[in-house]
Parts: C-alpha cells; sequence; structure tokens
C-alpha cells in the first residue's frame, strides 16, 4: 500500500504537478487581472479591499509559477544554471514570498467577512443610513493585515538556508556528466526548533485559526442575511434585497473556498511536526 502511494506520488511529481500548475497559476494570474482592472473602474472602499486581496492572491499566482518552474528545471531538467548561489537565493527569497503572500490572502478574507458581517448589521438597523465600510477603515484593515503578515517574515525566512553540496545525486544519476558538479539548494535550517516552531506558527495562525474564524463568520452571517429577509420591508425595492444577497453569497462562495483549501493544508501541516509526512509534501509540490 506505501509502494503504491510512492508510486503515484512520484508519477504526479514528475508527469501532472507542472503543468497543472501551469495551468491553474496562468489562468488565475489572468483572472485577477481582470478583476483588478475592472474593480478600478469602479473604486469605493469594498472595492479597493478587493483589490488588495486580488494583488496577494495575484502576487501568489506568479511567485508559485516561479517555484514550480524553478523545481521543474533544476530537478527534471538538471539545467546546471539554476545550480548556482544566485539561483538558489532567488529561490529562498520565492519560498519566503510564497508564505507572505499566502497569509495576506487568507487575512484578506477573514478581513472581507468580518466587513461584509458588519455591512449586514448596520444594513439591518432601522437607523442606519450611512455607509459603515469608510475608506479610512479600509486603510486602517489593510495596514494592520500587512503588518501582522511582516511579523511572519523573520521566521519564515530564517527557517530556509542555502547550501553547497557536492552534487545533485538525483540528476548525476540520469546525466553523467554532472557527476562531481557542486550545486547550491535550498534547505530546512538544521535548528529543529525554529523549524517546529515556524510550521506551527504558519499553520496554525495563516490556516486552521483562520479558517475556523470563517466557520464562524459563515454562521454568522448566514443569520443576518435571515433577520434581513425578515425585514424586507427595510428595502425600497426586491431589486435591492437580491443584489444583497447576490453579493453576499459570492463573499460566502470564497469563504467556503477558503476553508476547504486551507484548513486540510494547516492540519496536514500540524502533524507533519508529528509523523514524517515530508515526502507526501514534496511530491504534491
Amino acid at each position: 500500500m506505501a509502494s503504491s502511494i510512492e508510486d503515484f506520488l512520484e508519477e504526479y511529481s514528475r508527469t501532472l504537478h507542472a503543468p497543472l500548475a501551469l495551468v491553474l497559476c496562468i489562468s488565475g494570474a489572468c483572472g485577477h487581472l481582470i478583476t483588478i482592472a475592472i474593480l478600478s473602474r469602479m473604486l469605493n472602499p469594498t472595492n479597493a479591499f478587493l483589490i488588495s486581496m486580488s494583488c496577494s492572491q495575484l502576487a501568489l499566482c506568479v511567485n508559485f509559477l516561479y517555484s514550480t518552474l524553478f523545481k521543474f528545471a533544476s530537478e527534471e531538467l538538471c539545467q546546471p544554471f539554476f545550480f548556482s548561489y544566485y539561483m538558489a537565493k532567488s529561490m529562498h527569497l520565492s519560498v519566503t514570498l510564497s508564505a507572505l503572500v499566502n497569509i495576506s490572502a487568507v487575512f484578506h478574507v477573514v478581513g472581507l467577512s468580518l466587513i461584509r458581517y458588519k455591512s449586514l448589521s448596520a444594513l439591518a438597523n432601522i437607523n442606519s443610513t450611512q455607509q459603515w465600510f469608510s475608506y479610512q477603515k479600509f486603510r486602517l484593515i489593510v495596514i494592520t493585515i500587512y503588518v501582522s503578515v511582516a511579523i511572519f517574515a523573520p521566521f519564515i525566512y530564517f527557517t530556509s538556508e542555502v547550501e553547497l553540496l557536492p552534487e545533485k545525486i538525483e540528476c548525476a544519476i540520469k546525466y553523467p556528466e554532472l557527476r562531481g558538479q557542486p550545486v547550491y539548494e535550498l534547505r530546512f535550517s538544521p535548528n529543529p526548533i525554529l523549524q517546529s516552531l515556524t510550521i506551527w506558527l504558519f499553520h496554525l495562525c495563516a490556516k486552521i485559526i483562520p479558517a475556523i474564524i470563517l466557520c464562524l463568520m459563515t454562521i454568522l452571517i448566514l443569520k443576518k442575511l435571515k433577520q434581513i429577509q425578515e425585514l424586507s420591508a427595510r428595502f425600497a425595492t426586491v431589486e435591492r434585497e437580491k443584489a444583497y444577497q447576490l453579493t453576499t453569497n459570492f463573499i460566502l462562495i470564497i469563504m467556503f473556498i477558503f476553508i476547504i483549501v486551507e484548513l486540510p493544508q494547516g492540519l496536514i501541516g500540524i502533524l507533519s511536526t508529528v509523523f514524517d509526512v515530508a515526502e507526501f509534501f514534496y511530491h504534491l509540490g
């Protein structure tokens, strides 16, 4: 059974991961570029926040595309150009940036859920006549998100380091002319405490806890929607109520997607500090 899983993961890593990542990253990047372009023409505090969220997702797509192509070129094609110190260092920065923009994207979705709930609460308030979410609140929330993300940067950066190896064994086997050629590779820091601390900090604060918050906010938003429907006389037209329902449903879909993507990753990441699942992570990219 274990052998079958290893064979599947090896085949997936070799044949499917790179083209799949290529398609997803390019289509995702194009989608976010279109989103940014459209929302920029209808600028308001909410759309400005969505633009900021799309920028994080766009950076994540572009960065993951680079790391996937780097992995394919260095490990499958064994191109010596990717064995240099500066290329390995670029991968070090790429790994750090990937984690940071991933955290930023997750925090944006959590922020979006909180903004939507507060907006629905203001809408349900009979005495409410002004829009709750202003540019001042937008700047405050975005600054808070990026300052929070910056706190993770030192932990993630120093968890990995560039190391000089006498040769790349896998490439030396496939290409005998590469035997004895020194290579620079990105490796985990030899400090196991730093490794475990970063893994727990990243997966708890950037995946598990945000996913739990999103689950709770989903319940609260659905309750608030029900309350608004009971006060539907507040709306001047049926179309306005449908528009709010449609927008909220769209946000709920975004929240649900993040929950099903981030929560399993967080749980597996935490388990990796107890069980040996590093090979599983490696082959899945």
